[in-house]
């Protein structure tokens, strides 16, 4: 095992520097020489988010397709002891969230997350998110082929990619390699499942490409942009997908921000349309060859010999054990499924609302080293699955997880509720969703069908659906009615949905239900269905057949409430005794006067990147015309603090000369740009021009990095000779 000294000193430079400006930042903000808008951007690209509670923030760790190894398990157990409140909390995203963690206490977070390769880079903010791939990838036996390492050479291009550094909103990729889609294709802006076709005799590997899909207030289904896109056209597609967003997102109205509403407003034809083109140019724009990180298999599992020395029992095998323990063969019906590999199985393990305590985050390290092959994994619902587990060890390793209470039953069951953090921690709850989850489950584990398969269901404090309730066979977003003159905490109904198999349903229906009345409402909704249904029809198919009337009736005399003076408990939130209220902190999006300066600049270097790829694929008049966006966005954003806003070119010109270069704001040498804009010397120096431009972009980014509290520039530093 390495020391702290050597794993400090493996960490990348660049990491390390990034990890000091983040340190030098809160000095600067404390200090107040930057203004609260400013490191609120700049914190939400490294994965720091505010709370509801005052100066405390979440730091969420990005776990690329929730792969982690016994040393990440313990390291994540320590920061949770010393810098949260010994829990970690498992997202749908595949990631890991802290809550409660000071500021002052995140850079030394981030060195420790550095030195087992993990990071909060770019889990927050208008960046690519985790991109996540299905957790049975490599073992699953419906599977095409493995998609995980397609996942990880992705995450790797991606990360601290200029490309996508600053988007108009966040940007979600998911992987799947089979139709049962465990990953979640159509809710995601780029969802790949695996394909594979016939071609001149040989089966060639690919994925069927959908794009533009999301959740939220305005749940979208992703539409197919490409039936087949081959293996080694998948980052260069990826890439012309993020520019495309990148160019023609709305950002002006952060609620029209995301790719399903640029598809709305341009229509498919015209996005795929631009997508394509943008990939033709991207593909000739540079020499595309990729070397595949490795798959997630035990090579020593593998291998012949190891092979012929172990007793590779059969997956039946394990009804045998664990004869005199009931609830072990409860665990295994619902928590365990055979691998496809013969003599191995796979262990799920249910965390309540994704929440594990530091303690069993430590045990789970020891165990996954034990049963494991040193690997474990995050689910989308939540949870956390052991792979490659030997079946003649099955039994042992329940009784470990259960020393640990790490062994419930359920599963993907009814009980196995998914929930957002809602008002607890986030500043945009309306209800507390944790709390209603809670007082759902103790519902519903009283019931004999406890553990029926077919019903899933998932809470969200808001309709920004962080808890995927439009995805769920029952779901519920918060909001607040008024009763009598008074708040009371209420909840939107969503029926019916769910994405797999084929099928991709939004859920909704017209119900708003009292918070109080929830849980007798969901058991009675359930009792109906099992009474009810035909034989083998799943809860949506019982839904869709029966109607949404019909289940109107039976939810009818759960919508009212007793007034305040019978019965004041049903006006308070579950968790809570006291009246609700609505109490909204601030989104967790930068001020008006940063987010103009910032996208100005933004784009600005986005255009002089265009322009050098255009340039690199010979398209040079294109480039031109792209060496002069790029100069207008620049100059705009940088006049910004001096209340100057106008579209005319010219007298963006020459204020930009007057009050930014002949300030001694940026360096003189961009002045040929200024000089000759518009003029045909730009076409024949294109090459001198292009690196000009790409200067100008640096030292305003620069420049931007010396703006005090007060949104004053200062001057540049003089350079040495």
């Amino acid at each position: 095992m390495k020391s702290t000294e050597e794993k400090v000193t493996a960490i990348p430079q660049h990491i390390l520097d990034e990890i000091v400006a983040f340190e030098a930042e809160i000095g600067r903000l404390r200090r107040k020489e930057i203004p609260e808008e400013k490191f609120k951007r700049f914190r939400l690209q490294h994965g720091i988010y505010g709370q509801r509670q005052k100066d405390t923030f979440m730091v969420r760790v990005k776990i690329p397709q929730g792969v982690l190894n016994p040393e990440q398990l313990k390291l994540l157990s320590d920061i949770g002891d010393r810098f949260s409140n010994r829990i970690a909390h498992a997202t749908a995203r595949q990631d890991i969230q802290f809550h409660f963690v000071k500021l002052e206490n995140v850079p030394a977070i981030m060195r420790l997350l550095a030195e087992e390769g993990l990071t909060t880079r770019e889990a927050c903010g208008n960046t690519v998110r985790n991109v996540t791939a299905c957790y049975l990838s490599g073992i699953c036996p419906d599977e095409l082929f493995d998609v995980s390492p397609y996942a990880r050479l992705t995450t790797n291009y991606l990360l601290r990619n200029p490309v996508c550094q600053s988007l108009p909103r966040k940007f979600k990729i998911s992987f799947s390699g089979c139709l049962k889609d465990c990953s979640l294709a159509p809710i995601n802006d780029i969802g790949a499942v695996a394909v594979k076709k016939g071609f001149n005799g040989h089966t060639q590997s690919g994925f069927r490409i959908y794009i533009a899909g999301g959740l939220g207030p305005h749940p979208r289904i992703a539409q197919l942009l490409e039936e087949f896109v081959p293996v080694d056209d998948l980052i260069p597609l990826s890439e012309a997908i993020l520019r495309v967003f990148d160019q023609y997102g709305e950002r002006r109205n952060r609620n029209r921000a995301r790719m399903k509403f640029l598809l709305e407003k341009i229509g498919f034809e015209e996005l795929r349309k631009r997508i394509m083109e943008e990939f033709k140019i991207v593909k000739a724009s540079k020499r595309w060859a990729f070397t595949l990180p490795p798959e997630d298999t035990p090579d020593d599992y593998l291998e012949a010999g190891a092979r012929k020395e172990q007793r590779l029992v059969p997956f039946e095998y394990t009804e045998t054990l664990g004869n005199g323990d009931p609830y072990f063969h409860r665990w295994r019906a619902t928590n365990v499924i055979p691998q496809k590999e013969t003599g191995y199985c796979v262990a799920h393990i249910r965390l309540v609302l994704g929440d594990i305590t530091t303690d069993q985050l430590r045990r789970l390290g020891d165990i996954t080293e034990k049963y494991s092959h040193g690997l474990i994994r995050v689910t989308h619902q939540q949870n956390l699955l052991l792979r490659w587990v030997r079946n003649e060890d099955l039994y042992d390793l329940y009784k470990d997880l259960k020393k640990g209470d790490l062994a419930l039953a359920g599963v993907g069951r009814m009980i196995d509720i998914q929930s957002c953090p809602g008002a607890e921690t986030c500043n945009l709850g309306l209800t507390s969703s944790r709390q209603l989850a809670y007082a759902l489950s103790k519902e519903l584990t009283a019931r004999d069908d406890a553990e029926i398969e077919g019903v899933k269901i998932k809470v969200s404090g808001c309709p920004n659906s962080c808890g995927h309730h439009h995805i769920a066979d029952i779901g519920f977003h918060g909001v607040a009615k008024k009763i009598e003159g008074r708040l009371v905490p209420h909840y939107q109904l969503h029926l019916g949905g769910g994405v797999g198999n084929g099928r991709a349903v939004i859920g909704d229906s017209d119900i708003k239900l009292p918070a109080r009345n929830i849980p007798k409402a969901v058991s009675e909704l359930v009792s109906v269905y099992q009474r009810e249904q035909l034989e083998g029809e799943q809860f949506y198919q019982f839904i869709e057949r029966v109607g949404r009337d019909y289940i109107h009736c039976i939810l009818d005399k759960y919508i009212s409430i007793p007034s305040f003076a019978e019965s004041p408990g049903h006006y308070s939130d579950w968790g809570s005794n006291a009246e609700f209220i609505v109490k909204l902190g601030a989104g967790e999006c930068a001020g008006g006067v940063v987010d103009m300066i910032e996208d100005l600049l933004l784009a600005g270097s986005r255009e002089a990147a265009r322009a050098t790829l255009l340039f690199e694929a010979g398209e040079h008049d294109e480039s031109v015309k792209w060496i002069e966006r790029a100069i207008i966005s620049i100059s705009r954003g940088m006049l910004v603090p001096f209340g100057i806003d106008t579209e005319v070119e010219s007298e963006i010109i020459r204020e930009f000369q007057d009050k930014i270069i002949d300030k001694c704001i940026v360096s003189d040498r961009v002045e040929p740009l200024f000089e000759n804009y518009g003029k045909p010397e730009i076409r024949s120096r294109i090459s001198e021009f292009i690196s000009l431009v790409n200067i100008l972009a640096g030292e305003a980014h620069e420049a931007y990095r010396r703006l005090d509290a007060n949104f004053k520039f200062r001057k540049r530093e003089k350079e040495e000779t």
